[in-house]
C-alpha cells in the first residue's frame, strides 16, 4: 500500500509499505510436551513486525521457539513489513501514467487539482510536438518528390518530350518550393512555441511542492 506521496523538483516519490502475515498451526500429537523450532524464510528488506520475536535469525531464515503441550495446537502468527520508495520523473511520465499512479495510490482530489497545471502544460507540449512531426513529414514528402522530378528531368535530356515536360516539372518544383518555404516558416514558429511550452512546463513542475499522506 502507498502511505505517502511527495512531489518536488520534477520527482514524484511514493513511500510504500508492504505487509505480510503468515499463520502457522503447530499440533502436538505426542504423549508429552514438545518444543518446536519453526523456521520462517527471511526476505531481504523485510523486518519482523509481530509480538513474537525469533530466537535466532540468519540471512535466509528466522527461527521461532514454540512450546506445544501434549495433545494441543498452538498458533504462531508471523507478521512482516517492507518499506520502500518508488520514484518517477514528471517530465518523463505521460499524463495517463501519472493519473494511473495517483489513482492507484488513492491520491486526494486536492492533490490532483494541484497537478492539473502540469497536466495542462504537458498536453500543450504534446500537441505542439504532434504539429511539428506532421509538418516535418510534409517537408520530407516534398523533398522526396522533388528528387523524383529532378531525376525525371535528367532522364528527359535529348528526348522529344524534354521541352514540354521540363516546363511542367519546373512549374511543379516552383510550387513545391513555395510550399516548403511556408512549411519551414511554420516549423520555425512551432519550434519557438515548443521552447516556450517546455519552459512553461519546467516552471510549473518546479513550483510544485507536495507532501501528502494517503
Amino acid at each position: 500500500r502507498v502511505e505517502q506521496i511527495s512531489i518536488s523538483k520534477d520527482i514524484l516519490k511514493q513511500t510504500t509499505l508492504d505487509l505480510s502475515e503468515v499463520d502457522y498451526l503447530v499440533h502436538n500429537a505426542a504423549p508429552d510436551a514438545r518444543t518446536i523450532i519453526l523456521e520462517h524464510p527471511a526476505r531481504s528488506g523485510w523486518t519482523i513486525d509481530s509480538g513474537t520475536k525469533p530466537v535466532e535469525s540468519t540471512p535466509s531464515t528466522h527461527r521461532f521457539r514454540v512450546e506445544v503441550p501434549t495433545g494441543q495446537s498452538v498458533h504462531l502468527k508471523v507478521a512482516e513489513r517492507h518499506p520502500g520508495i518508488t520514484s518517477f520523473r514528471l517530465t518523463n511520465t505521460s499524463d495517463d501514467q501519472l493519473a494511473l499512479i495517483l489513482r492507484n495510490a488513492n491520491a486526494s482530489p486536492t492533490l490532483m487539482q494541484q497537478l492539473e497545471p502540469v497536466f495542462a502544460a504537458k498536453r500543450t507540449l504534446a500537441d505542439i510536438d504532434r504539429q511539428i512531426r506532421a509538418n516535418q513529414e510534409q517537408v520530407n514528402a516534398i523533398n522526396q518528390d522533388q528528387n523524383r522530378l529532378r531525376e525525371n528531368m535528367k532522364a528527359l535530356k535529348g528526348s522529344a518530350e524534354e521541352r514540354t515536360l521540363t516546363t511542367r516539372y519546373t512549374n511543379e518544383l516552383n510550387q513545391q518550393e513555395d510550399k516548403l518555404a511556408t512549411l519551414r516558416k511554420d516549423l520555425a514558429t512551432l519550434n519557438q512555441q515548443r521552447q516556450a511550452a517546455t519552459e512553461d512546463l519546467s516552471n510549473k513542475i518546479q513550483a510544485i511542492n507536495i507532501d501528502e499522506k494517503v
